[in-house]
């Protein structure tokens, strides 16, 4: 799942590694799994 998270990523160019990104998370499974990847991958701080 991360590696297809990363490749989502790079082929839309969603964004750059210096961006800023800010996660709205509701607490759904959605939500938390993205927090997680996001974090996994090191682009946002706990």
């Amino acid at each position: 799942m991360l590696k297809s998270f990363l490749t989502y990523i790079a082929e839309k160019d969603l964004f750059l590694p210096e961006d800023n990104i800010l996660l709205a998370v509701s607490g759904g499974m959605d939500s938390v799994v993205m927090a997680h990847l996001f974090h996994k991958q090191n682009l946002i701080s706990p």
